[in-house]
């Protein structure tokens, strides 16, 4: 839900406007990563069109035919989304209207996240970092709730050998963190007193109709007519293609992931 505090990454177009563009690059860089998502739709996955038997091309000139084609092909095929790579997988589920139902994650996913989150639950506890971030003025409400709440924030972005990292994020460049950055993008923890953790998320899009779940503020969003691969993605979404939907990741203490179709009440 874009009011609570279970995914920061889409919350940005209603809290970043609320604290008046005064935003650490911490904040913005969260607020970018749900834009990632629909950049790579039509960046990275000319498989996904291939596979479906429509030239790629047919997301930058969206034909209505042809995109008609392509998210029927998923939604009459579901088996074959988990064959494309996670973020095409993701983002076709939201095109496709095929939503969270069968949804798997790569092989060591799992692990890979326990470790993410783990180095992001240490960070966060350090007590200097953590009144740094609860003691900025600029730093939205709903961050602030989560951490007090208990909940890890997990936020992805640079690399490993930036000249100045920025401190909340884990760079992109190790293991399955590129994928997880444009799929997943930010997300909340919530650990649980068996050392598992809790992963409830909404793959949606502000800018979307507001029947397919945009907020107000999203409306005003002007994508242009240029051929900037997110801007593209970020026109099929506003033409009102595709459903939002939620999952939920339950992470063992030993890095089993299991997913679900159900968040958390």
């Amino acid at each position: 839900m874009w009011d609570k505090a279970s995914r920061f990454a889409t919350d940005r177009l209603n809290d970043l406007k609320n604290i008046g563009g005064a935003v650490s690059n911490e904040i913005e860089y969260a607020s970018d990563q749900l834009n990632r998502k629909v950049g790579d739709a039509i960046g990275g996955p000319v498989q996904a069109f291939t596979k479906a038997g429509v030239n790629p091309l047919a997301a930058v000139t969206q034909d209505k035919k042809d995109l008609d084609k392509t998210f029927g092909y998923y939604q009459n095929n579901p088996n074959e989304l988990n064959n494309l790579g996670l973020k095409s997988n993701m983002v076709m589920r939201y095109f496709s209207g095929v939503g969270s139902e069968g949804l798997t994650f790569p092989k060591g996913t799992g692990q890979q996240l326990l470790t993410d989150i783990k180095e992001q639950d240490n960070k966060f506890k350090d007590p200097s970092y953590r009144q740094e971030v609860l003691n900025n003025p600029n730093s939205p409400d709903y961050l602030k709730q989560g951490l007090l709440k208990g909940h890890v924030p997990v936020y992805y972005g640079g690399f490993s050998d930036a000249p100045a990292p920025i401190k909340s994020q884990l760079p992109t460049d190790v293991g399955q963190r590129d994928q997880l950055s444009e799929s997943m993008g930010s997300f909340w923890a919530k650990p649980q007193q068996d050392g598992s953790y809790t992963i409830d998320e909404d793959y949606n899009f502000g800018y979307a109709p507001i029947n397919k779940g945009g907020v107000k503020d999203g409306q005003h969003l002007d994508t242009g007519m240029d051929m900037n691969p997110v801007n593209i993605g970020r026109r099929i979404v506003q033409k009102g293609y595709g459903k939002p939907y939620s999952y939920q990741l339950q992470l063992s203490s030993d890095g089993e992931l299991n997913v679900s179709s159900n968040k958390s009440k």
